[in-house]
């Protein structure tokens, strides 16, 4: 049998981690497929907002785990609310696009969004893509020489792991 962290010790100590690469710059963070204490982390605001956002006082954009936020109680691949509630910024697998995007826009017309709440995660997405300069570079692989800088090396140990091509995995 094992026994639970604490939520201090699941912060300090299993969260050290995403400090770290939070304060080295990583800009994205993405929602366990996991739960703690009996609440499915895409839904767990103490953790998403309270704690990644607040206490950590970081800029990042947290993305879901394929559908897993449909697992939160009355939510659907589609709709989920509560995910985004709770801290998630971007939805993994959504489904249809239309329905993805349509679907927070009425949550806020009807008030189960607040406006602000889905501003904050447009901005944290927009924040992460003009930092990546994809306001006027375009698509990293549109650029020029990519894919190809240690491609070789890359490819080699593909090869190497894979015994076979690994071009897809590579460049």
């Amino acid at each position: 049998m094992t026994t639970a962290p604490t939520e201090s010790e699941l912060r300090d100590v299993d969260g050290a981690g995403y400090q770290a690469a939070i304060a080295a710059g990583a800009q994205t963070v993405m929602a366990s497929y996991s739960s703690w204490q009996g609440v499915k982390m895409h839904g767990y605001r103490a953790l998403l907002t309270d704690v990644l956002r607040v206490a950590w006082a970081s800029t990042v954009w947290c993305s879901g785990t394929g559908t897993a936020h449909a697992q939160l109680p009355g939510c659907t691949p589609d709709n989920c609310a509560a995910a985004l509630n709770a801290g998630l910024d971007v939805f993994m697998g959504a489904g249809r696009l239309a329905r993805a995007t349509s679907t927070p826009l009425a949550q806020v017309t009807s008030g189960e969004i607040s406006a602000a709440r889905l501003d904050d995660a447009v901005r944290r997405v927009l924040r992460v893509k003009l930092r990546a300069h994809l306001d006027r570079e375009g698509r990293p692989s549109s650029r020029p020489f990519a894919g190809r800088s240690h491609c070789s090396g890359r490819r080699r140990i593909a090869r190497w792991h894979a015994g076979r091509c690994a071009s897809r995995w590579c460049c």
